[in-house]
């Protein structure tokens, strides 16, 4: 390689490596921004996998995916706080055999759906590692709710049929049934991550958290129509992964 090709490198790396470790202004949010994606949480369904299988249903995956946003103001250089809310659920359905009184072979739709939304109030401190991207670290609080519907009917569901599924004199009783359980929810996330900014005014976010949820054990059942009590324990923390898109000033 001749020395000309060579100090031509040396240069070309130089300025690289400058740019990298500039201090560029408009590679931040100057006042806020709003966020839009997803995160991936895990979580542990082992307790309700008990009841689902043994009502011939499969097991629920070991985690949950979410989806919703945030959005935050810049309170300093360096610090800023918002607002985020994310939901997401999952569902485990199955046409199952049942055999009447009559002896006849009765095929029935059994599904079961999961819900978990959250909501509440954010912070974040972040510092420059380059000129287009930045590290960040935060923590966030806030309510929510868990909820399920278990459900079983023999296909389509004629309006007239709803009626009769409460008379327990009628066929349809033994066979139709919709129940839908909900109860609060408390949680809380520490995370970090790193941000990568694609243009002015659009970022990239990747952060990592581990989440508490704290699930309430008196629930009610069938839009507060009736209290259940003595639910099992739903509490759960575990890792939280996100991604995000960002748009600000």
């Amino acid at each position: 390689m001749e020395i000309k090709e060579k100090k031509i490198i040396i240069i070309v790396a130089l300025l690289a490596l400058l740019i990298f470790n500039t201090q560029a202004e408009v590679a931040t949010f100057s006042e806020g921004c709003m966020s839009f994606g997803g995160s991936y949480l895990k979580l542990d369904n082992s307790k309700l996998n008990k009841y689902l299988t043994a009502i011939s249903l499969d097991k629920l995956n070991n985690h949950l995916l979410l989806y919703g946003g945030e959005i935050k103001g810049k309170v300093n250089n360096r610090l800023m706080i918002g607002a985020y809310y994310y939901y997401g659920s999952q569902i485990s359905g199955k046409i199952v055999n049942q055999i009447t009184d009559e002896g006849n072979n009765l095929r029935l739709d059994r599904q079961f759906e999961q819900f978990l939304k959250m909501g509440g109030l954010l912070f974040e401190y972040s510092k420059n590692i380059q000129a287009s991207s930045e590290l960040f670290v935060g923590g966030s609080c806030g309510m929510g709710s868990y909820s399920f519907i278990i459900s079983q009917d023999n296909g389509d569901v004629d309006f007239d049929d709803i009626w009769p599924s409460q008379d327990q004199n009628s066929d349809v009783f033994l066979y139709y049934r919709s129940n839908k359980y909900d109860s609060w929810m408390y949680n809380f996330e520490a995370f970090s991550g790193l941000r990568w900014y694609l243009t002015r005014g659009v970022a990239l976010d990747l952060k990592i958290g581990y989440t508490w949820n704290i699930i309430s054990s008196n629930g009610t059942l069938n839009y507060q129509f009736e209290s259940i009590k003595s639910a099992p324990n739903f509490d759960f923390d575990d890792l939280k992964y996100t991604i995000v898109m960002s748009f600000g000033s």
